[in-house]
């Protein structure tokens, strides 16, 4: 499979975390991350795999995309939605609130 070729990658990351293969589910969207920094499908998944942990330079990076000024509607949600889960993982994040409240507005705009 082609690395730049985004989406089969990130499903090939479900289809592995689905299969057990933890290692290999998180390797696989890290290494999108590192080609596609950017790329909010590949955040969302790799913050919702039960057994990824964001560090800290990770966190700092999903701030800065969801403040990002440009960034779709659509990926400020995903990035949103990944922050919020992150401090549920790690004991906590004071910043969550604000970032959960923006996603969720920008939500409502939409529906």
């Amino acid at each position: 499979m082609a690395p730049d070729y985004v989406k089969p990658r990130n499903a090939l990351a479900t289809v592995l975390a689905n299969l057990g293969d933890a290692s290999a589910a998180m390797a696989t969207l890290r290494e999108t991350l590192r080609r596609h920094p950017g790329n909010a499908e590949a955040w969302f998944a790799l913050g919702n795999l039960k057994f990824a942990r964001l560090d800290g330079d990770e966190l700092a990076r999903l701030r800065s995309l969801f403040r990002q000024p440009g960034q779709s509607d659509d990926a400020r949600i995903l990035f949103g939605s990944t922050l919020a889960k992150a401090p549920e993982d790690q004991a906590g994040c004071p910043a969550t609130f604000d970032v959960v409240a923006d996603a969720n507005a920008i939500r409502r705009r939409e529906l």
